[in-house]
């Protein structure tokens, strides 16, 4: 584990993880009109998703399973690890504890994911295991990105008195 992450804190790994966070996120844009507007990463509820896949097409379906497979499985393991990144490389004891938010957020939203391919398919409807997963996925997104945010600005913090100090 010490090697992934001393892998992960490494300043291109945390750039590079990023950049292509920012460049998947605009690549949902172009799948929004095909799918008729909604994600159903967006919706927390299997009943809500179940009703929304429902009034989907088949094309929209076919839409959602490739923006899925192409976009969604890169984008928890881009911007999860991005943050993982950042927590591994600014925090020192409490390393491992900080990247598990990240962690948790990356595994729950693939397993999302899997659970929608699935249903969209046609193979399998397994929506109801959204109602846990999807609060599950954005409440540890969301407690790794504000560990980031405190992350960077205490970083920062520092930087700036100590250039205070040497000037």
């Amino acid at each position: 584990m010490t090697k992934f992450l001393n892998f992960m804190a490494r300043t291109p790994v945390i750039l590079t993880l990023f950049i292509a966070s920012a460049i998947i996120a605009y690549g949902f844009s172009y799948f929004r009109d095909a799918l008729g507007g909604i994600f159903l990463d967006m919706i927390y509820t299997g009943k809500a998703a179940q009703a929304q896949l429902a009034e989907m097409t088949q094309a929209q379906k076919q839409a959602h399973i490739h923006a899925t497979l192409m976009l969604d499985i890169l984008f928890p393991l881009a911007l999860g690890g991005y943050m993982m990144g950042i927590a591994a490389r600014l925090t020192k004891n409490m390393r491992t504890w900080a990247v598990l938010p990240a962690m948790v957020a990356i595994i729950t939203d693939l397993c999302e994911n899997t659970v929608q391919v699935l249903a969209l398919s046609g193979t399998m409807d397994v929506l109801f295991l959204k109602t846990f997963l999807t609060p599950v996925k954005y409440a540890a997104f969301y407690t790794a990105a504000l560990l980031a945010l405190v992350l960077l600005a205490r970083a920062a913090f520092k930087w700036i008195r100590a250039r205070r100090k040497g000037t």
